[in-house]
């Protein structure tokens, strides 16, 4: 743990540690913040996710980090179903077909001549079991609405629907994986495109997964989105 850096008192941030890579070699790993909840004292964990890695990527950039270790901020987006190809089309890229190879991402927009493999997606709760986020056609507005009771909810009282880093903690992300061995035929072009692959899920299967999610939320509730 020495090559790891000592940050301020008072902070509590959700890292790991990932491999950094440029023309088509490994730089160096990094430390990726995913979430945070305390910094320098400042309580951000009640905070949406993306206001929380604001946060964290401004203390990113304030820090002086001492180690080896690079210090970098991930990104996060709503998932809509019906933009979930466009939004992941947009976070990955890497059509290689060698086999084993995986999709990356570029995460810093100053950092662009660098990529991160990218070795599944996480999954965080952006609302409280058990609130939606919705959108009214009708009204032209977003609203929060209670799956238990039925009850809609004005977007002003939208903070306190808001699931918090803690929620996310004490729930377990949940995280796909595409682990792939050193035998694997599957490319990240696979992974992007293809629906189903022998040892792996792929990014269009999570896509019809969402969809029959979406799909059974409508009926149950009698939403209709076309």
């Amino acid at each position: 743990m020495d090559d790891y850096p000592k940050f301020p008192r008072k902070t509590i941030l959700l890292i790991e540690k990932v491999s950094r890579w440029t023309n088509g070699r490994k730089d160096s790993d990094v430390l990726r913040i995913v979430d945070a909840a305390v910094i320098g004292g400042d309580d951000v964990s009640k905070l949406p996710l993306k206001e929380r890695l604001k946060a964290a990527e401004k203390f990113s950039k304030a820090y002086v980090c001492r180690t080896k270790l690079g210090l970098v901020v991930a990104t996060a987006s709503c998932i809509i179903p019906h933009e979930f190809q466009t939004l992941t089309n947009t976070m990955f890229s890497n059509v290689s077909a060698e086999p084993g190879s995986l999709p990356f991402t570029r995460p810093n927009e100053d950092q662009l001549h660098f990529y991160y493999p990218a070795h599944g997606i996480r999954f965080l709760r952006a609302v409280k079991e058990p609130f939606s986020k919705c959108w009214s056609r009708s009204q032209q507005n977003k609203y929060y609405f209670d799956t238990k009771r039925n009850l809609n909810f004005d977007r002003s009282e939208g903070p306190k629907f808001v699931a918090s880093f803690w929620d996310n903690i004490s729930e377990a992300p949940f995280y796909l994986q595409w682990n792939l061995s050193h035998h694997s035929k599957t490319t990240a072009r696979d992974i992007l495109e293809e629906q189903f692959v022998d040892d792996t899920i792929t990014v269009p299967t999570v896509f019809q997964h969402i969809q029959q999610i979406f799909d059974t939320f409508c009926t149950t509730y009698g939403l209709n989105f076309n």
